[in-house]
């Protein structure tokens, strides 16, 4: 997964860097957002396609539940909930 993650981010930055420099230079924000939210995007389906088959070096025996019982945790009130 973490492979697949890499090699989807460095396809990313070969696209972007391999634009002309005028064109990049050129485009607002928003161009850059949709980018990064496409590759976002991406990369969380791959991550979840490479999820169904875990592997025994993937799986990590220390993650947290995120429940009120969780007893670990400290819950921060906001706007009285």
């Amino acid at each position: 997964m973490k492979r697949d993650l890499m090699n989807l981010l460095g396809i990313g930055i070969a696209l972007v860097l391999n634009s002309p420099t005028k064109q990049l230079l050129a485009s607002d924000e928003s161009d850059w957002r949709k980018l990064f939210e496409v590759q976002l995007s991406r990369s969380y389906q791959l991550a979840v396609k490479d999820s169904y088959d875990a592997q025994v070096d993937e799986i990590h025996h220390k993650l947290l539940s995120i429940t009120l019982d969780n007893r670990n945790l400290i819950w921060r009130r906001v706007k009285g909930k």
